[in-house]
């Protein structure tokens, strides 16, 4: 089966690593433009069969190129994903250009690969976890007990703690994340199994319990999005996709 092309463009070639890396385990070449100029003239020689086009491209503008695109009838059935900073006025504009679908930086995997899912079926949607060695503070029914972070998703991370946490249990969690930024991230999360006793689950996890978050608060959204991010990046630089 012939692999999909995916254009990503867009200014910033941070942006452009963290997009590929979001599309690394989906069956598609990748083609990358940082201004406006050059997207349309890739579309128009590779016929992609998805587009994410930045807002701000300079050169030419995301917006006009998406014209662009919609104007011309043997370019206009491609999809366009429009990349917009803000969910003001741009994002109206990316609209009436014509696009297809609209998604707000910062860039979040799961709605990214949703988004492309709903053109390219497939794209993967797996989510992906990272190691994270670091300390959690929670509180379960009012009572406080310590544990380590062992790994972490956008969806919730695996504590290994001795505490008596059952499947369904509600618990509040502070902890902080490795890297630059210091701010303490408060969830509230859900306790979705449980690795324990004799008979763990998995046994290259510590006694312990995976969560799913509850609700986080953009904030936390986009700490735990940004470290996991850039855990990847460190772990696969680019010249390694």
């Amino acid at each position: 089966m012939a692999k999909m092309r995916i254009l990503l463009a867009d200014s910033s070639s941070f942006c452009l690593d963290v997009e590929k890396w979001f599309l690394k385990e989906s069956p598609v070449i990748i083609f990358t433009a940082e201004d406006g100029a050059r997207a349309i003239n890739l579309i128009r020689q590779v016929r992609p069969d998805l587009v994410y086009l930045e807002y701000a491209l300079p050169v030419m503008d995301g917006v006009s190129c998406c014209r662009a695109i919609k104007a011309d009838p043997d370019l206009a059935a491609i999809p366009v994903v429009m990349v917009a900073a803000t969910d003001g006025a741009a994002v109206e504009e990316c609209r009436d250009a014509g696009c297809d679908a609209v998604i707000v930086k910062p860039l979040n995997r799961r709605e990214f690969l949703e988004v492309g899912r709903s053109f390219l079926g497939r794209i993967n949607r797996r989510e992906v976890r990272v190691p994270c060695r670091s300390s959690v503070v929670c509180r379960m029914e009012g009572n406080i007990f310590y544990g380590t972070i062992e790994d972490v998703s956008s969806n919730g991370m695996f504590v290994g703690a001795t505490c008596a946490a059952r499947e369904g249990d509600i618990i509040e969690m502070k902890f902080l994340l490795p890297g630059e930024a210091s701010e303490v991230v408060t969830a509230t999360a859900r306790v979705a199994w449980v690795n324990g006793g004799r008979r763990r689950r998995n046994r290259n996890l510590p006694v312990g319990f995976g969560v799913v978050f509850q609700g986080l608060d953009t904030t936390a959204a986009e700490r735990i999005q940004e470290f996991i991010e850039h855990t990847l990046i460190r772990q696969h630089p680019p010249d390694e996709w």
